[in-house]
């Protein structure tokens, strides 16, 4: 099984760290990440653009996973569907390199891989991760495709939202549609970094055990 670790799009400092970087009780995050991924035995592939972000998680992680840089996207949809190529046909995990995840996240995301599924959070509006097996692959890519084409026309962002209401079949513009392809979790740890108030936030609530 593959996990696609997307790090792309245009790099977000928070203080001396890009955001996928920054320390999570003492460990970077992206190092975090492909660890848990070694530690559930799956591969882990890092997706970076050729920018700050890149020199910074390959100076951070050396050899423990490997880094393709894939040319610049208009959406993280088309990013996916670039990393797609990156691989062979196989189980895959899509993880967000700016999100936080848990364990209990994590033993969830190994449960779903039986169809496509989405693992988020209703409440803070995120999709964390999604994962298909191996005989959606190309479902997947069609999926993706249909979301970037959304982008192009204007409709949508093309973000992770787009590609859950591909799978589910209704317009990509709507919100929050709950489905069984929606895994959630809202486990009071598990976040998306895309803001420094969420990661010192982050670090508030758990300043205990850091």
């Amino acid at each position: 099984m593959n996990a696609i670790i997307i790090c792309a799009g245009p790099p977000k400092i928070f203080g001396a760290h890009v955001r996928q970087c920054v320390p999570v009780f003492g460990e970077p995050l992206i190092c975090r990440t492909v660890r848990q991924c070694r530690a559930f035995g799956v591969n882990p592939i890092v997706i970076t653009q050729p920018n700050e972000t890149d020199l910074r998680i390959r100076a951070v992680l050396g050899k423990q996973a490997e880094v393709f840089p894939v040319a610049n996207t208009s959406c993280l949809c088309e990013t996916l569907l670039l990393s797609c190529e990156k691989t062979t046909p196989a189980r895959h995990l899509f993880l967000l390199g700016d999100v936080i995840y848990s364990e209990a996240a994590w033993v969830k995301m190994m449960r779903g891989c039986d169809a496509i599924r989405c693992f988020g959070s209703f409440a803070q509006g995120e999709i964390f991760s999604a994962s298909f097996p191996f005989r959606a692959f190309v479902e997947v890519q069609d999926k993706l495709r249909q979301a970037v084409h959304s982008k192009a026309s204007g409709k949508t962002d093309g973000e992770m939202w787009q590609f859950y209401r591909s799978v589910i079949q209704v317009p990509l513009e709507l919100h929050l549609i709950e489905d069984t392809t929606f895994v959630d979790i809202e486990d009071g740890f598990t976040c998306d970094l895309d803001a420094i108030s969420k990661y010192e936030a982050f670090l508030y609530k758990w300043a205990v055990t850091d």
